[in-house]
This record gives C-alpha cells, sequence and structure tokens, in this order.
C-alpha cells in the first residue's frame, strides 16, 4: 500500500468524527481528494463497516 504524505490541515479533516459534515473547496492541485483518500483509508482501519 502506498503511504500518504498529508498536512496538519489534512489530517485535522481525515480525524473527524464520520457524523461531522464539510464543504471542502479550492484549485486543482490543492490536496482535496488526496485528504479524502486519506479518510476513506483511515475508516477502513478503523472498522467502520461500509
Amino acid at each position: 500500500m502506498t503511504s500518504l504524505t498529508l498536512s496538519n490541515h489534512q489530517i485535522a479533516l481525515i480525524e473527524r468524527p464520520i457524523e461531522s459534515k464539510i464543504f471542502l473547496e479550492g484549485p486543482a492541485g490543492t490536496g482535496k481528494t488526496t485528504a479524502r483518500v486519506g479518510c476513506v483509508l483511515h475508516l477502513l482501519s478503523s472498522g467502520v463497516p461500509a
């Protein structure tokens, strides 16, 4: 598995409670997709069911 290099802001988004809602926007190349992939990986490793 490939490891992600995440900023502190991305890590804060990933560790938010699953019930929280956010709207994430920004220009191309700012790490929005990377943060979301990190969130999915975090949920999977935490045992959250599909």
